[in-house]
């Protein structure tokens, strides 16, 4: 084999010592001669001289020169230290000897321009993007939304996006549980939204191209329905960016058709289990097929809904129809008893995360606690239990996370209270308790003195007489 940069650039290697764990799976030759993918003052950069590769470090010193091995089923490389050639530790580089298949990155319009709408064509257009009120304007402006510049922003044509789009996919693949889109040598881009390359060794994407260096198995399928996402373990994203799809009046249609199949990741939370159960114990004919990490499913028909502008974090219709379906799927459940109390007044504690925490949570609960309120901590509850409990508040204060993604089964006019931290403003449940009818208000806590790096990371801590001016102005 002839050592060049095309063998060692472009590909995730495999590096550490002889006959033991691998130090680094996403070990880089960048084409200038640096290394990335692992930091380590003896490995910083590379050259190949003689037909040896030479890796150096950061002060430009030769650490390692490697030797290729023969080997059928992997580029596989042997090297000695340098400083000393007759230290024991011998250094293996590898990788999988196949080239990958490359996929460029596209979105649907732009695939359907390549291909024509004989193989990628929008089938619905949902409704303009309505739901949202005056107090939400300028946060719309602020986001860059569907690619509009700053700039050039107007919030009329943001509040003009269709709050969906549905797109019918021929001879499309789905791969992996969190849903990759692949038609021909393309790869949708609205599939790549929150995915977790970093859990996948066999893909490599750049955001212009994916490699895929080897692929699971396979299964062939007629019709199929797209329900997965690249951010299934967190509650919001699960909830509201993923089963909210199953909403769609085009899911309904087709559903009632026999042989349409409902593609899904193998659920690993039992709060995943439960929700989905609530969603389709009110559907007929629903045919689930669950992808694990490596499989993947090759689709006669692919239909894949995808919410705009930028799924969940505006105001969307979807998102409205999708509370109305929970919420009379709630009134059948056998686990509603029907008979929780109403108007109650409850504050979401946090105590159980290890990030943004609340330093002075006690003391807010007992403030709380002598206007009335009730507190808890939502995972000592069962989905069925934290409906009840959302559906039955008047009042809710809670700090920001993703159990205030339940304030979706709350009932209209209940007043949200969300608690906070000063550099972290995420106002997506404003948004949504914008979308569904509720009366919203914030307060604003201080980051504690030991300011963390990382943003989840840091403590605060809320002023009780501000937590208090706040709570009354929702009254």
């Amino acid at each position: 084999m002839e050592l060049n940069r095309n063998v060692l650039c472009g590909y995730n290697w495999h590096f550490g010592p002889e006959n033991h764990s691998v130090t680094s799976r996403h070990f880089r030759f960048n084409p200038d001669g640096s290394i990335s993918g692992y930091e380590h003052f003896n490995e910083a950069f590379w050259a190949i001289t003689d037909q040896r590769l030479k890796i150096f470090n950061a002060n430009r010193e030769l650490t390692w020169i490697f030797e290729h091995l023969p080997s059928e089923l992997e580029v596989l490389f042997i090297g000695v230290y340098q400083p000393d050639p007759s230290h024991p530790t011998r250094q293996i580089l590898s990788r999988p000897a196949q080239a990958p298949k490359i996929f460029r990155v596209a979105n649907l319009a732009e695939i359907a321009s390549h291909l024509g709408e004989d193989r990628v064509r929008c089938v619905e257009n949902g409704a303009a993007t309505r739901y949202v009120s005056k107090s939400c304007l300028n946060d719309l402006k602020l986001r860059k939304t569907h690619d509009i510049p700053a700039d050039q922003r107007n919030i009329n044509d943001l509040l003009e996006l269709p709050g969906h789009q549905v797109w019918c996919l021929k001879d499309a693949v789905v791969f992996t549980r969190h849903g990759l889109v692949l038609v021909d040598d393309f790869l949708v881009s609205e599939s790549t939204n929150q995915f977790p390359f970093h859990l996948y060794e066999n893909l490599l994407f750049d955001g212009e191209t994916l490699s895929v260096y080897e692929e699971g198995a396979s299964a062939s399928i007629s019709v199929a329905y797209h329900l997965t996402n690249g951010n299934l373990e967190n509650y919001f994203h699960y909830l509201v960016e993923t089963i909210a799809k199953l909403s769609l009046q085009f899911f309904m249609n087709i559903n009632s058709q026999s042989g349409v199949h409902v593609i899904l990741p193998t659920l690993k939370e039992t709060y995943q289990l439960q929700i989905l159960e609530l969603v389709i114990s009110d559907l007929a004919n629903f045919n689930p097929m669950t992808l694990s990490a490596q499989e993947k499913v090759r689709c006669d028909n692919l239909y894949y809904a995808h919410l705009y502008p930028a799924g969940s974090l505006y105001p969307n219709e979807v998102i409205l129809s999708f509370s109305k379906m929970l919420k009379a799927a709630w009134k059948k459940h056998p686990f509603n008893s029907g008979t929780f109390e109403s108007n109650r007044k409850i504050y979401i504690s946090r105590r159980d995360s290890t990030n943004r925490i609340l330093e002075n949570e006690r003391l807010v609960e007992e403030a709380l606690k002598g206007r009335g309120f009730e507190i808890f901590t939502l995972t000592e509850l069962t989905v069925a239990e934290q409906i009840s409990l959302f559906q039955s508040a008047e009042t809710i204060v809670a700090p920001h996370g993703a159990g205030l993604t339940n304030i979706i089964f709350c009932n209209e006019g209940t007043k949200i209270l969300e608690i906070h931290m000063e550099g972290n403003t995420n106002w997506v449940y404003r948004r949504l308790a914008d979308t569904l009818g509720l009366k919203y208000q914030f307060v604003l806590g201080q980051v504690s003195k030991n300011e963390a790096e990382s943003v989840d990371a840091r403590n605060y801590c809320i002023h009780a007489a501000d937590l208090m001016h706040s709570l009354d102005s929702l009254e």
